[in-house]
């Protein structure tokens, strides 16, 4: 049970110190104090998000921000200077902050004191150089998924605060000054004043429900589709969720969970079965002259489908089930492709399936095919380069093109629930947005090859022991803004090539 909410990471530690500061929500009570008697910033967090180091230093400002794209969204514009004494590139990070509505609390929709919203990285930099940097803020991830009232992303009326930091927590505490607050402290428990300069704010007087409603990448309506993933909808208060109305009072208990007669049939499954060996009743070996190339691109309801399945046998249909991409189909003219795993490079197992009469032994000896291996998925997403990323993603096609390898089970977009998840070197971070910006580019560099990539491992998946038998439960809003977010930057970002 994600007890948590959307206060996963940094969106937990950072909103609870806003709160703190402000003297809201019982956030300086003794719950989810790890390190002394009362929970403090200082004591919980070494390194914020987006925290990095250099070999020199960098000053950054904002010029500007504007309304672009019809009120869409923002372009910020930041001048960055090195201010060391040798080469190096900085990263422009541009965090938000929606928020936090009395109709919020109403209606259960959380929202965290800052997220990132856009982040762009220089150029190499000479000592005393400087670079002027725009990054676009697109409004939807300052929207807030609602889905008791609107059932849809919302831009609600309120204050919104965007603002430069060097991470997650310096961009806060800017925030914070620009509220004129006082108290704030940086990670190692100094004082810390902020700058209310790097921060700007604008207000809405209305909500907007409209905005997003539909897809940008489909045009269709997005609206409620995982009431039943959360646990309180199988009975009444059996679960309570984090919420910063009260740290103290919803802090994440552990729990025994008994599955009530609701959740027993949510998971039963139907299978369909036949003794019946009789297939003269559907269309068999039809010549109708279509390819699998012919549908690239075809919508699933596209009648041609079933024209292409009918000049199929039922060998072949049996066949395609059973191996997937791994096969030839003649009569469909699907060649026979080979796919890869892992984010991190090829294998030699490719070599042992791709290339019939080398053993394991031919293999360990032939180093002109030996791939590349890459950086993990934390040690990309680190880079915040999506330049880069893209082009390890042409890497990847690259190797495919030389290594008769056509799809690739990568690039993986799951969050870092925690420090202990069981595939972490396999996903980005631990933050949505950043997931999503890796994953879009690094997909992009590798479908321009040709390489079919399968993003996983869809969806929620945190657990090695017991992974196929477990059951999730989480809100439709987390669900949304954190876990799918990762998955949604490979299929909408780029969704036009």
């Amino acid at each position: 049970v994600y007890a948590e909410g959307i206060y996963v990471g940094y969106k937990y530690y950072e909103t609870r110190y806003e709160d703190m500061i402000l003297g809201r929500g019982n956030a300086n009570s003794a719950a989810g104090a790890f390190m002394s008697s009362i929970w403090n910033y200082a004591d919980e967090v070494v390194y914020p998000f987006g925290y990095g180091l250099s070999y020199t230093t960098f000053s950054q400002k904002i010029d500007k921000v504007e309304t672009v794209d019809n009120g869409r969204s923002l372009k910020v514009t930041v001048t960055v200077q090195n201010t060391g004494s040798v080469a190096g590139k900085s990263v422009v990070q541009i965090y938000g902050q929606s928020e936090y509505t009395q109709f919020d609390r109403e209606n259960a929709i959380e929202k965290a004191a800052v997220q990132l919203v856009g982040f762009e990285k220089t150029g190499l930099l000479d000592p005393g150089q400087t670079e002027t940097v725009k990054v676009t803020v697109d409004k939807y991830y300052l929207a807030s998924y609602d889905n008791k009232v609107n059932k849809g992303y919302i831009l609600e009326a309120g204050t919104y605060y965007i603002a430069l930091g060097d991470d997650s927590h310096d961009a806060l505490n800017n925030i914070l000054a620009a509220k004129g607050a006082s108290g704030m402290v940086t990670p190692d428990g100094k004082a810390a004043s902020g700058d209310a300069a790097k921060a700007w704010s604008f207000k809405r007087n209305s909500t907007d429900a409209e905005m997003f409603k539909y897809s940008d990448a489909t045009n269709r309506l997005v609206t409620n589709e995982f009431d039943d993933t959360d646990l309180n909808y199988y009975g009444d208060n059996l679960v309570t969720y984090l919420s910063r109305q009260d740290w103290s009072g919803t802090y994440p208990k552990s729990a025994v969970l008994t599955a009530n007669q609701k959740m027993i049939d949510g998971l039963k499954f139907t299978y369909a079965k036949s003794s019946n060996t009789d297939t003269s009743a559907f269309k068999q070996e039809q010549q109708n002259g279509l390819t699998l190339a012919m549908l690239i691109g075809a919508e699933y309801e596209d009648p041609y489908w079933e024209s292409l399945i009918d000049q199929m046998s039922v060998d072949e249909m049996l066949t395609a089930v059973a191996r997937a991409c791994k096969v030839e189909i003649v009569s469909i003219g699907k060649p026979l492709n080979y796919l890869q795993d892992t984010p991190t490079g090829f294998n030699k197992n490719s070599y042992f399936n791709n290339y019939s009469g080398y053993t394991f032994a031919d293999v360990d000896e032939m180093t002109e095919l030996k791939p590349p291996q890459y950086p993990t998925e934390p040690i990309v997403a680190a880079t915040f380069n999506k330049a880069l990323v893209e082009e390890l993603g042409d890497a990847f096609g690259e190797d495919g093109l030389w290594l008769n390898v056509h799809h690739h089970y990568a690039p993986g977009a799951n969050i870092h629930r925690t420090p202990y998840s069981g595939r972490n070197f396999e996903y980005y971070s631990e933050d949505g947005f950043l997931s999503s910006e890796m994953v879009a580019y690094e997909v992009r560099g590798a479908r321009k090859k040709g390489l079919v990539t399968y993003v996983k491992h869809f969806l929620c998946n945190d657990q090695e022991m017991n992974r196929t038998g477990v059951s999730t439960f989480l809100t439709e809003q987390t669900m949304r803004e954190i876990y799918l977010r990762g998955f949604e930057g490979a299929f909408t970002k780029f969704y036009e090539i």
